[in-house]
């Protein structure tokens, strides 16, 4: 019986019934044999949507188990340099008060202008803290839209106040658009720009190269720099941690927070978030969404 499904074939062998190949008999055959390849294609269908759903599950419960890891990572620094912010104030005030009552104006005017630097970098740790709360909010709340990446790298450029000399290409695009959340997608461009922008090198003019590749039902945004690069080696486990700064060799100390709110983002789209970096080269970030 050729064409006809194995499992039926099977069937018949196994029961030993000799079948009556008349017209009514081959009509019979003719309709299980649609029946098993029906069921089959059905199964195979089920098989594959299982699948998938297996794998957006084991994606959703990877990017849990790294939004738990961060907030416990961001909690524990937030209360670490709240800690320490609150510990300084209250050992310049009992130095102030001791100043106060041995009547030395220059000391006292010292540790004022200590103690202020001190409060005023706690309050700008208390409103960092408010606003990626209050970003944070807005990204999870914000609904999915098309957007066209080469323009809205375009709207921050032209807001971003440059005063180096750079050149920004797109040496790739597979795709200009992506359905993703507006609020983000500007925040994640927006940081990794001033991020290239205060690391560059010295000694070149900064030039940025964007890719936007294609792979299966992935985007892939690929945004490398020319700049002063990161070492990995030392640097990997704690770059999107927030307020955990990148060691370089240049004398300038950023917040901790805008690799941490890139990081956020791309999870937030259930993606993932490469990096590959040369000192002295440049820094490539490879985003999966």
């Amino acid at each position: 019986m050729e064409g006809v499904h194995r499992l039926l074939q099977r069937q018949i062998e196994r029961s030993g019934v000799k079948l009556d190949m008349t017209e009514d008999g081959l009509r019979l055959i003719e309709t299980l044999d649609k029946t098993y390849k029906q069921f089959e294609g059905e199964r195979k269908i089920l098989e594959e949507s299982a699948k998938r759903m297996l794998e957006r599950i084991s994606s959703s419960n990877e990017n849990l188990h790294t939004i738990i890891s961060t907030l416990d990572g961001f909690n524990y620094h937030v209360s670490h340099d709240l800690k320490t912010s609150m510990i300084h104030t209250i050992s310049l005030s009992k130095m102030l008060q001791k100043y106060v009552q041995t009547d030395n104006p220059d000391k006292v005017r010292e540790i004022l202008d200590k103690l202020l630097v001190n409060s005023e970098g706690g309050l700008n740790l208390v409103e960092k803290f408010l606003r990626i709360s209050k970003f944070n909010t807005q990204l999870v709340e914000q609904d999915l839209t098309t957007i066209n990446i080469p323009d809205l790298v375009d709207s921050i450029i032209q807001k971003l106040d440059i005063k180096v000399d750079y050149k920004i290409n797109f040496i790739q695009t597979e795709f200009t658009e992506i359905n993703a959340k507006e609020v983000g997608m500007h925040s994640l461009f927006h940081n990794l720009l001033t991020n290239a922008i205060k690391y560059k090198d010295a000694e070149r003019t900064l030039q940025i190269d964007i890719r936007l590749v294609e792979n299966g039902n992935f985007k892939v945004i690929c945004f490398k720099d020319n700049g002063i690069g990161i070492d990995l080696e030392l640097n990997r486990d704690k770059m999107f941690k927030p307020f955990v700064r990148i060691e370089n060799d240049l004398d300038k100390e950023g917040t901790g927070v805008g690799l941490f709110l890139v990081k956020k983002i791309v999870t937030e789209h259930n993606g993932s978030v490469n990096v590959k970096s040369t000192l002295g080269e440049g820094t490539e970030f490879i985003l999966t969404l």
